[in-house]
């Protein structure tokens, strides 16, 4: 059985528009793109349907650049889960 390990540093900034950007500037494989797009999936999904404040957050832009994963305790789920409370 396996742990559920996820860390993305992502950084968000408002853009003045009506979207969600979401920017990888992940470098030297530290996150997967199977886990990356399981982030992006938790963090959109977080900001689109409101969050916390119940209503939706839209023109930002996330971006992220560093990152860890573990080969064994890392999975889909944990990063979705990172991406949903990193907004």
């Amino acid at each position: 059985m396996s742990g559920q390990f996820a860390v993305a540093k992502v950084q968000i900034t408002p853009t003045g528009g009506e979207e969600v950007e979401f920017v990888d500037k992940i470098t030297q494989g530290k996150i997967t793109k199977e886990f990356l797009t399981a982030f992006e999936r938790g963090l959109r999904e977080h900001f689109e349907g409101g969050g916390a404040r119940g209503a939706p957050i839209l023109g930002v832009r996330a971006l992220v650049d560093d990152g860890k994963m573990h080969e064994v305790d890392s999975s889909q789920a944990a990063f979705y889960a990172c991406g949903a409370l990193a907004g």
